[in-house]
Order: structure tokens, then sequence, then C-alpha cells
């Protein structure tokens, strides 16, 4: 699928982001061209229902009623208008088809093709061609001042000045002691110093906005430095659609003991789209249901372990980082005494949901899973946690507002 496409589809993500536009892409076949068909896969039928252009959950299987609308081709210095046709066939239990005319004149066998909708009108992208990437790059062509035109505003800006004001009265302070131990030390004091009492909500921390405290290391001088990735959230799989039911059952099949004798056995591993991992789990994207797979290259069965449904990650990322201040902290120890100084602040809004799948299919976002079972016997599951890398920040959140707390 697009694994298969001539154009790495980082790059494409890379082209759109700068935008705050989250396009369905697609890559037709050999026999894609031949026959004038199309798979519509779930992410385009997410962008066409989301932007109310068709809602094929809706549409009936045959011909009669097939659905044809307006398109634009991108795919050279100028753009060609045609049409496009979405369909159900009677057979193959009615799976969603399109077809742009005469695409074949306009790509070759696979070509990647980006998917958008600009001010109600669908827009197709042939993001192999290096014209239409140029275009993209320019800021003076039409093509890109198009998009910009339709790109959402950055929100990131207008919402974050009292929260911004407050952690720069923190920073003044300087060093702040620890109020407990443990990697949770820095985000609950800093939680602290903005009046913030404990508690377990799923809420939005201080008036809106969600709290990400991380301490960098002394000699990294900005986040986009930092090896460590950055927790974004945590997500159980969906566990109605998996084939194993619960943490334990991971541990069981995939977990090993414990060298350390902490615990019984433990299963501490990331798992990424780029490769399997040393326990032989690797991240897989099923494109026609819409779900991140997590399988099991190694089996000589079924490999599927669990799955995540495309909206159950969405809607958390959305619900967890509608508006985030990221707050990063200096580190100390003063004679036993554990300190803080928060020095800096990312805050972001609105992220590209739409994206989250193409950016773990592309090895951006990865997966730690922290399975283990207790000495007596109880198994507890910290994650799984899904994490990216500082630098990668602008494909998740191209709005964005960096401030330097201290004087």
């Amino acid at each position: 699928m697009l694994a298969a496409s001539d154009f790495p589809l980082e790059h494409a993500e890379r082209l759109f982001a700068p935008l705050g536009i989250s396009p369905a892409y697609f890559a037709p076949t050999q026999t894609g061209l031949e026959k004038s068909i199309t798979d519509a896969t779930d992410g385009v039928r997410e962008l066409l229902k989301r932007e109310g252009i068709h809602d094929f959950d809706s549409q009936k299987k045959g011909q009669k009623s097939k659905v044809v609308v307006d398109i634009q081709v991108f795919h050279k210095p100028t753009h060609t208008r045609t049409k496009i046709s979405f369909y159900r066939p009677e057979t193959k239990n009615g799976d969603p088809r399109m077809w742009i005319s005469r695409l074949g004149s306009m790509v070759s066998v696979g070509n990647l093709i980006a998917l958008l909708v600009v001010h109600g009108e669908l827009i197709a992208l042939v993001i192999s061609n290096q014209n239409v990437r140029d275009a993209l790059m320019d800021e003076n062509s039409e093509l890109r001042q198009m998009l910009a035109a339709s790109a959402p505003a950055n929100v990131a800006s207008a919402v974050s000045d009292t929260l911004v004001a407050e952690l720069r009265k923190i920073s003044a302070h300087g060093w702040h002691d620890a109020v407990r131990t443990g990697d949770t030390a820095v985000g609950m004091t800093l939680e602290s110093c903005l009046g913030i009492a404990p508690n377990s909500s799923g809420a939005p921390d201080y008036h809106g906005f969600e709290l990400k405290a991380k301490v960098l290391k002394t000699g990294v001088a900005k986040p986009e430095d930092a090896k460590t990735r950055q927790t974004l959230f945590a997500c159980v799989p969906d566990w109605d659609i998996s084939r194993l039911k619960g943490s334990k059952h991971i541990l069981a099949q995939y977990g090993y003991p414990d060298k350390k004798g902490h615990a019984r056995r433990r299963l501490y591993c990331e798992v990424t789209s780029k490769k399997e991992n040393s326990q032989g789990l690797k991240f897989e994207i099923d494109h026609t249901c819409g779900q991140l797979v997590e399988v099991h290259v190694n089996s000589s069965t079924n490999n599927d372990v669990v799955r995540w449904r495309r909206a159950s990650l969405e809607d958390k990322l959305n619900r967890k980082h509608a508006q985030t201040a990221w707050v990063y902290a200096r580190e100390r120890d003063v004679q036993g005494t554990r300190q803080f100084r928060y020095f800096q602040t990312t805050i972001t809004a609105a992220p590209r949901s739409a994206s989250f799948l193409n950016l773990i299919e592309t090895g951006i976002i990865s997966m730690d899973h922290l399975i283990k079972e207790e000495l007596r016997g109880q198994v507890s599951e910290k994650g799984p946690l899904f994490k990216i890398n500082a630098k990668d920040f602008a494909l998740l959140f191209p709005f964005r507002r960096s401030e330097i707390l201290t004087a």
C-alpha cells in the first residue's frame, strides 16, 4: 500500500505539516491503473466524511448509487480539472472504491497522491512529481498560497499569555525543591508551584492546558537536542478487536524473566514500524479498516498481537493535547535535596490528529510497553506509552509558541 509508493510518506508529511494540513494518501497499483479502480482506504474515507464530500457508510451498493464529484489534480506545473467517482460494488462485501477520471494519463504506478479539501473542493496532489513538490515549498506559488489561505490559524500564540506569565514567575523564583521522588517529580513539583492539587483526573491540568514537564540534562541546550523521547499519552489497545485480551496475556507470550529479581517477568520495550524489536514485535497499519496493529514477526501462525482503532488514538490525542504546555527544567542535587529550575516552554495547540497513524507508519511516533509481573504475582502496565522526539514536534504540532522563561 503506502509502503510501496515511490515517494516516502515521511517526506510528504514534512511538506504538509507547516501548513497544519493532514491529507489522506493513496498510491495506484498496476492493476488499479489498468482497471481504473482503487480502494478507498480508511484514511480517504475519513477525510471525505469529515469534510462533507462523501459518506461511504450511507452509500448503497451498485453502479446506480455511484457518486461523482469534481476534483482538481495537480500533476505538473499546471493542474487538470476532472471527476472522481465513489461507489461500492455488489461483490466483495461492497468494499469502498474510487477512481479519478483520466488518472492513468497523469500518474505512474506507485506515485504517492495526497487528497485534501480546500474551501470545500477536493484536491489531489501527485507528491511524487517534483514540480508539485516545488510548488508546495514555494511561498509565491499559486498552489502554496491556495493551501495557506485555507490552513487553520496558529491558535497557540493567542491562548497562552496567562500561562506563560505564570511560568515566568516560577522560573524567576529559581530552584524549587522536589515535592516527591521518582520520574514524576518534575511534573508534580511544577503543578505544586502552580497551586494544582494532586489528582488522577484525565482533564487538562491548568485552565484548559495539559502540562508536560521534562528534565533536560546538562549539555542539552534545547528540547530538540534531547535524545530521549517525549511521552504523548498512554492508550491501552482496543481489546474487543485484539487477539490477546489483556496486558497479562501479552506479558505471558512475549515477556522475559526479570534478571534483577525485582519482578517475576517484564516486557519493557519500544515498538516501532521501522523494524521488529528483540522480542519480535513491531507495528503495521491496516489501511483497509484504519487500525494500528502490533504484530509478532517471528510467529509461525497468527502474528496479530493487539489492535487500536484510528478513532481511539486520534480521540486520545485531541483530548489530551488540545492545548499543552511542554515545560523543560534543569535538575540539581543540593545536599541530598533534588531541585528543579524551569527555564523554557513550548505551547502547542490543535494537533494534526488525522496524521497520527501516518507518523506511526513512518516510525516518527513509537510506543513503549511497560508491563511487569510483581513477585507476588500481580501484573501491572504503566503504558502503553506513545512517544515522539521533540525534534519532530512540528510534524504533530504545527502550531507552537516557544518561550525562554529565564532572564
